[in-house]
């Protein structure tokens, strides 16, 4: 599950960027153009409702410090849409990871009550990050190393969708 879907299973619900309560916005550090547009929109963006994420903020994150926002946090998943609700003062009682041990991080397995419209296909991630250390790409950096979900793990995140 993404952050998105897990933040509206929290009870949370997207908006245009006028009336948000916080604008999330996952960034990218492919390419050094990429990286400067990202840059720009941050700063154009109102810094008490920003919130920084993804490869840029991991891998370059440098390239972020100076950028006033909320927060600055790493890649968006499930676990940090738990993050971000904390961050806002918000209560998880009932939920599911809200007695989570590993301050505020839900645990992997964590399975959420969602279901993909019908029509739409699901996405499982299986595995996340790279095995390889080229030279010229910044996905290991950003990613780390590569770690796999169990088969178990993968089966009943499929069953969630079915």
């Amino acid at each position: 599950m993404d952050a998105a879907s897990a933040l509206i299973s929290l009870g949370h619900l997207p908006s245009n960027i006028e009336e948000a309560d916080i604008i999330i916005v996952n960034t990218c550090a492919v390419t050094q153009k990429t990286e400067n547009k990202i840059i720009k929109r941050l700063r154009q963006l109102p810094p008490e409702r920003l919130i920084i994420s993804g490869c840029l903020s991991i891998a370059i994150p440098e390239s972020t410090e100076q950028i006033p926002c909320r927060k600055v946090m790493g890649q968006l998943n499930r676990s940090s849409a738990l993050e971000i609700v904390r961050s806002l003062g918000g209560e998880l009682s009932g939920h599911p990871a809200s007695n989570d041990p590993h301050n505020g991080i839900a645990d992997k397995k964590t399975v959420y009550d969602v279901t993909a419209p019908e029509h739409l296909c699901a996405i499982i991630n299986i595995a996340e990050g790279c095995r390889g250390r080229c030279s010229y790409c910044i996905v290991r950096r950003a990613r780390g190393k590569l770690v796999s979900r169990s088969p178990n793990e993968v089966m009943e995140q499929a069953q969630v969708y079915d």
